[in-house]
């Protein structure tokens, strides 16, 4: 399995991954621990942590609107908030969906703001992820070495999509909407690429992206066919379209080691 990723990546780039069929349960792995710079792909993970202080009764309602204005609406990177005309109000579902189908950082940021930080690396632990953490603000592509970052490793990212789909990384409603939300993944250029003529197929992801990491992660599943939930980081590739390919490529192998196709492709 690895000698055929690595041909994938032509010897340029530096691949791990972690893969499990939900079904099957059989796992596929490569430097499956090997920290990475987590850029968007935390996300879902700051939705999680909202979404239980919303149910706890903190305060905080997903109807609940926020001003996006100032210094937060102008923040760099990812999504589409930052080019509105401020300031506008919106709900925190609205701001939640942003986030996670166009990887928004002022979405994001304004909900970091809401949760805290503490209350996501607290969901983190209470997922069981062992290597995430999140440390900083969204701020666009990171040059340099900003202290403190956000961290995570493909091994936890595959437990994070495990756990949401067997319902038990949040309340079973949260973890739910939460896949339809990744669902509407506007970012389909990595684990989606290849699969987009599969009858009755359905991806749901999160990706980031730093100058020196491309990640993705998430689950496919069709109709009657527990998941295969996986996640794939190339790291010191000098070319991002290359790096999102290899990203592409790993999926399909993986899930052909799964069986996923039945001889289709």
């Amino acid at each position: 399995m690895a000698s055929d990723i690595g041909d994938y990546a032509g010897g340029k780039a530096r691949i791990s991954y972690s893969a499990r069929d939900l079904g099957s349960g059989r796992e596929f792995s490569e430097y499956p621990d090997e920290k990475h710079r987590a850029a968007s792909s935390i996300k879902p993970i700051i939705w999680l942590a909202l979404a239980d202080a919303i149910r706890s009764g903190g305060g905080a309602a997903w109807e609940d609107q926020m001003a996006i204005e100032g210094e937060l609406a102008s923040v760099a990177g990812s999504g589409v908030l930052h080019r509105l005309k401020h300031p506008l109000h919106m709900s925190l579902w609205n701001l939640g969906v942003l986030m996670n189908i166009v990887s928004d950082n002022v979405a994001t940021n304004a909900l970091i703001d809401v949760v805290g930080f503490d209350a996501v690396n607290e969901k983190a632990r209470e997922i069981g992820l062992l290597d995430t953490e999140v440390a900083r603000f969204m701020t666009g592509f990171v040059t340099g070495d900003p202290t403190p970052d956000n961290w995570t490793s493909t091994r936890d990212l595959l437990s994070l999509y495990a756990k949401i789909w067997q319902g038990t990384a949040g309340h079973p409603e949260d973890t739910s909407a939460l896949v339809n939300i990744l669902r509407g993944q506007q970012f389909s250029n990595r684990i989606g690429k290849h699969l987009k003529s599969v009858h009755d197929l359905s991806v749901a992801t999160k990706g980031g992206s730093t100058p020196n990491v491309v990640l993705d992660a998430g689950m496919v599943w069709r109709q009657g066919r527990d998941p295969v939930c996986m996640a794939i980081a190339v790291s010191d590739s000098t070319d991002y379209a290359e790096a999102e390919d290899t990203v592409a490529s790993t999926a399909l192998l993986l899930l052909e080691r799964c069986d996923f196709f039945d001889g289709e492709l």
